[in-house]
């Protein structure tokens, strides 16, 4: 007898047919992402159909065959939208190593084709994504000099137009002032009040600034969701942790951590 009226989530078997069911968002975000890479390939399309669907990862019957149509088509435009940009070089990575003041930075960065950066993200651009696009940007802008742009392109926030988006930097001049302020924020993490960043609520702060609604309200929207939310920042399980009991959002290191990120970021992205 079950009193506790607890259920173990392999044990369900409910239904077999998978052929009811959509592709989950993560494995349909993994899919595509192999998917572009097979167009970029230029694989037949056929033959990558029969091997995803032999691994499992397409649902039976039409609603499979809709859904690899779809989205084989919105990344074949997404492809055609960035071709022009990494056709003409090859792909370059590049070893990271200089000082910045008493500090050292280290690592490589990959996607460079000539003066410019390109990334693609199959899904659509969330504020989090562009938070490594951005710092990968200013440390380029420090140890390149022919470095120009950055351009990472998605789809639109639908997440199913065919309409891609992309998201442009280009040279900043007070790049090292901005790595220097937010390698500091880093090492700084232990404190709490540092961690008062999230970045759908804390973007949706710093863009509603200057606008006709109230900021702080629409952030507390973001942070919060509604009843049929289920990934909002409010219900991250670390988030609720370290939160606990607290309102990050009222709180003035939300505001002031949000513009010290997304300020810079905002005066210098172009999204087209």
């Amino acid at each position: 007898v079950n009193k506790l009226n607890i259920s173990v989530g392999y044990e369900k078997s409910d239904v077999e047919d998978r052929e009811l069911f959509n592709i989950a968002a993560l494995s349909k975000y993994q899919l595509e992402t192999a998917l572009f890479d097979g167009i970029r390939a230029n694989h037949n399309v056929n033959k990558v159909k029969e091997y995803y669907s032999t691994a499992g990862l397409i649902p039976e019957g039409m609603t499979g065959n809709l859904e690899f149509e779809e989205s084989w088509q919105i990344l074949n435009d997404l492809y055609e939208r960035v071709k022009p940009n990494i056709t003409e070089e090859e792909e370059q990575t590049i070893d990271i190593d200089f000082k910045l003041g008493d500090k050292t930075i280290f690592g490589s960065i990959s996607g460079l084709y000539g003066n410019k950066i390109v990334q693609v993200r199959t899904g659509r651009i969330r504020p989090k994504d562009l938070i490594p696009v951005w710092i990968n940007h200013l440390i380029l802008n420090l140890v390149d000099k022919d470095f120009e742009e950055s351009l990472y392109v998605g789809k639109d926030k639908t997440n199913k137009s065919i309409v891609t988006i992309s998201s442009q930097f280009f040279k900043v001049d007070n790049a090292e002032q901005i790595l220097e302020k937010l390698i500091g924020w880093y090492l700084d993490s232990k404190n709490k009040s540092r961690l008062c960043f999230f970045p759908e609520s804390s973007m949706t702060y710093v863009e509603e600034l200057n606008g006709k609604k109230d900021a702080l309200i629409e952030a507390q929207n973001k942070w919060e969701g509604n009843e049929w939310s289920f990934n909002t920042e409010s219900k991250d399980y670390y988030n609720s942790l370290i939160w606990r009991g607290e309102n990050p959002i009222s709180q003035i290191e939300f505001s002031e951590n949000a513009q010290d990120f997304f300020g810079p970021l905002l005066d210098n992205w172009v999204s087209k």
